[in-house]
């Protein structure tokens, strides 16, 4: 490069290394794919062009002697300095700013994007405190602080207003959240930061002491009628900023991939405002198809990555352990108030969502086949609605007709959704749509099931003494293991049965349809094989298995021996967070099944499960499970030593490579 530019002859010599320079330079910037190394990379080259202008003059000083002797001297001096700029620089730079050590001896570049394969719309995305004032987050959602205390404070006593008299309107909000409401609902101008926070975080994300599915009934009614009063009659706007400020979560946590499960449980929900029709369930839809390019072309995401964000149309898990009654009344199975599984008795049953619906929603059209969108927003759309999802909190026990299921029609519910989903991938294929829809399950998670001493909330600042000890988990009183993992287990088989029995009626079904099972928690080595068998994927979601205490061991069943202080109490809220700061996270994760799915070469993704709600972060999720496959491979011979955090990212790649085939791939 020197030659080239303070000579006019050049020799081979010089087009080497010219060209071993240029060769490193491109190495370095592809191999080391971080934004703050190419910025002090950038800065070397600035200098190097600094040197190289003063050396200009003295090369070519007009005096010929002089000349001779300096550039005699220089060009060697010059070359060096190549050799240290577009060397020593980059490798200096990307050893502080990429490279961390791995096992003591292995270095490894952090990866610059992530696929998350298991998220949950606007309510899971974002953190608890953005939803107190939007506008400041979506200035800087990297800083925290930019949200201040006064609208914290403000969102705080409306959730607290939406529970007169401190009892919960929803029986989805349990014990733990009614308990931080009586502690924290009283006296609220004169709590502290720390409480403000500490409180807002318990009832809105997943603690020890309240359960995930209660903050999602936070985030629902409480925290949509919170932000109806923020934005006023100006619901457009609402819905806009909303969605701004999800689009730009998933971009400063490198998601350039996401496939997100909305609620489409009884369907589109069609309401009237102002004389027109409208469907949240749409608008969330619209908000991932045309949201991230649209927000990126008005210069909102500054720079980062534009994520594609896949929608998968959610139904609901009491559907998989549906009992036959005789009346007009839906029953199914569950152990949630008993701990051994029998018939729900709510009186406010969850409406199922016909397979029909499903089938037409895939098409883009109503029940009637009413188109639902025009002809110029359907290719998008079909892009981008890729599937089905069933959840709900696994507290259901699955039902089917098979010798080894406990009877009932959750099977058969299971196997008519898909009949309607594959029906959905051929009529789509007819019109021209290339690729295949994805048929996914929440499966072998379990619901964990607090267990606390007394049913009565103490009154007022009492209640905080609650929070001094983690509540119980349920257990079986035979056998004293978790109730959730036991029927976990027995959940996953019935599903794999159930596939089993699709795939021999319809043995084309793999050229439009993937199935994958989510979470699969405590899958054994056994159900890992026959999931590879069967061709069915899986997702992980290790930081999500932790904060909702599914994943259980002795060690996070209690916070310690002593009574926790209330800012450790508080510190506790992010459990995720505190189980990584030991340094002990792969030893207390050591059991978990990602350990069998990779042992029996499962296609496995991994995913945040909503990292706003849960705790978690896709980034740290990538990092977790490749200290868990260096540890197990420390372990022993059991764990096959080929497999390498290189994984993810291949299976990543042939998931959205398979979704868009139109044949079955291996």
């Amino acid at each position: 490069m020197i030659s080239l530019l303070l000579k006019q002859d050049f020799v081979l010599l010089d087009v080497i290394f010219l060209f071993l320079e240029s060769s490193l330079a491109a190495a370095f910037l592809f191999l080391v794919r971080d934004e703050g190394a190419h910025a002090y990379f950038e800065l070397g080259i600035f200098l190097y062009g600094i040197v190289l202008a003063a050396a200009w003059p003295i090369v070519n000083e007009r005096k010929l002697r002089y000349e001779r002797r300096v550039a005699h001297i220089s060009r060697p001096t010059l070359r060096l300095l190549a050799i240290v700029f577009l060397v020593v620089w980059p490798i200096l730079i990307g050893w502080k700013f990429n490279l961390e050590l791995v096992n003591g001896n292995t270095f490894e570049p952090e990866p610059i994007a992530y696929l998350d394969a298991h998220n949950h719309g606007f309510s899971g995305i974002l953190p608890y405190y953005a939803y107190a004032d939007l506008y400041a987050f979506i200035k800087d959602p990297e800083d925290p602080t930019r949200v201040d205390l006064e609208h914290r404070r403000e969102l705080w006593k409306y959730l607290v207003s939406s529970q007169p008299s401190g009892k919960a309107l929803n029986p989805r909000i349990k014990q733990g959240a009614s308990a931080t409401i009586a502690a924290y609902g009283k006296n609220i101008s004169e709590l502290t930061a720390e409480q403000i926070n500490g409180a807002l975080e318990r009832v809105l994300t997943t603690t020890p002491w309240t359960e995930f599915d209660s903050a999602y009934a936070f985030r629902s009614a409480p925290v949509e009628s919170y932000l109806k009063a923020y934005f006023g009659d100006d619901l457009v706007r609402k819905s806009r900023t909303l969605c701004d400020a999800s689009i730009l979560e998933l971009a400063v946590t490198r998601t350039s991939y996401s496939e997100q499960f909305l609620s489409f449980i009884g369907g589109w929900g069609f309401t009237t405002v102002t004389g027109h029709p409208v469907s949240s369930a749409l608008n969330v839809i619209r908000c991932f198809t045309g949201g991230p390019r649209a927000l990126a072309a008005a210069g909102g995401l500054r720079g980062r990555m534009v994520p594609e964000v896949k929608v998968l149309l959610m139904t609901h898990t009491s559907e998989l352990g549906e009992v036959h009654v005789t009346d007009k009344t839906r029953r199914w199975m569950e152990y949630g108030s008993t701990g051994e599984c029998a018939q729900n008795s709510s009186s406010a049953p969850v409406l199922p969502t016909p397979p029909k619906t499903i089938e037409m929603a895939l098409l883009g059209q109503e029940d009637s086949g009413k188109p639902i969108v025009g002809p110029e927003e359907k290719p998008a759309y079909l892009d981008h609605v890729i599937g089905v999802d069933t959840a709900a909190p696994e507290i259901t026990c699955f039902t089917g007709s098979d010798p080894k299921d406990l009877p009932g029609e959750g099977m058969k519910n299971y196997e008519d959704l898909v009949d309607g989903v594959y029906r959905a991938a051929k009529e789509r294929r007819n019109q021209g749509w290339h690729g295949k829809l994805l048929v996914h399950t929440h499966v072998g998670e379990g619901g964990a099931s607090y267990q606390w001493d007394g049913d009565k909330i103490p009154p007022g600042e009492k209640a905080r003494d609650l929070f001094s000890v983690f509540p119980g988990i349920q257990k079986n009183k035979l056998t004293r293991q978790p109730v959730h993992i036991e029927q976990a287990k027995k959940n996953i088989k019935a599903l794999l049965r159930a596939v089993e029995r699709i795939k021999q009626k319809d043995p084309g079904i793999d050229d439009y349809v993937v199935f994958r099972f989510g979470h699969v928690t405590h899958a054994d080595l056994e159900d890992a094989r026959e999931m590879r068998r069967l061709n069915v994927e899986a997702d992980i979601n290790l930081e999500s298995n932790i904060s909702t205490r599914a994943y259980y061991t002795e060690t996070l069943a209690t916070a310690g021996p002593q009574l926790l202080k209330e800012q450790e109490q508080f510190e506790y809220n992010n459990l995720p967070g505190k189980v990584l700061s030991t340094g002990h996270a792969v030893e207390v994760l050591s059991g978990h099944s990602l350990k069998f799915m990779l042992q029996a070469g499962v296609r496995t993704l991994l995913g945040s499960d909503g990292g706003g709600e849960e705790h978690s972060d896709i980034g740290r999720e990538y990092k977790l499970a490749s200290e868990l496959i260096d540890y197990w491979k420390s372990q022993g011979a059991t764990f096959p030593p080929e497999v390498s955090a290189d994984i993810f990212r291949k299976n990543a790649d042939e998931h959205v490579t398979d979704l868009r085939d139109d044949k079955k791939r291996p």
